[in-house]
């Protein structure tokens, strides 16, 4: 935005015009191109995981997801942005909280689940976690609670979880993440 060129008669006073100009640098760590090859490649990679899991039920296609997470990407603490990837989750096999959430949404929604991404905190820490909508209920998924867990909105509250935004409400039910595999 340019602001307007305002012209003043001498000893007059500027007017604010209400306009501001403001400019924003963004730099990324990788070239353009190395960012589109590791865009191909964890969509590659991604679509390789999920392809089979298309026609399956919704808690099956969850199931091998987190499946897969658990036993491919290992949680590191947030700090390094590297890990806060999807990228980092799926190609590198080490992500936090943002990268396992970031990780969990891809590969539902290329599976056939309407997954979304939460960012809020847990007794006033900050942190991420899905909502996925399972069987045509959208739950709370807590990847990094150690054993994935789906719970309603109540059940997160009283662990400690807030969010805000648009968030759809997830209500009280028993569902179940049954391990997949060999578990």
């Amino acid at each position: 935005l340019y602001p307007e060129q305002v012209h003043m008669e001498e000893g007059e006073e500027p007017q604010a015009s209400g306009q501001r100009l403001v400019e924003v640098l963004l730099e990324y760590p990788d070239t353009l191109e190395t960012l589109q090859e590791k865009q191909a490649a964890l969509l590659e990679q991604s679509t390789q995981l999920t392809q089979a899991l298309v026609s399956e039920p919704d808690m099956e296609k969850l199931a091998q997801v987190l499946a897969h997470l658990k036993e491919q990407v290992t949680l590191v603490p947030a700090g390094d942005p590297a890990a806060a990837t999807a990228y980092t989750a799926l190609m590198d096999h080490q992500a936090d909280e943002e990268g396992m959430a970031l990780a969990t949404e891809l590969l539902c929604q290329q599976s056939g689940l309407q997954c979304r991404i939460v960012r809020g905190s847990r007794n006033g820490a900050p942190g991420f976690w899905n909502i996925v909508q399972v069987d045509g209920h959208w739950q709370h998924l807590g990847v990094t609670l150690g054993v994935p867990q789906l719970l309603g909105g109540v059940s997160m509250e009283t662990a400690g979880y807030s969010w805000g935004g648009d968030v759809p409400v997830c209500k009280e039910i028993a569902l179940t993440i049954k391990s997949s595999g060999g578990e």
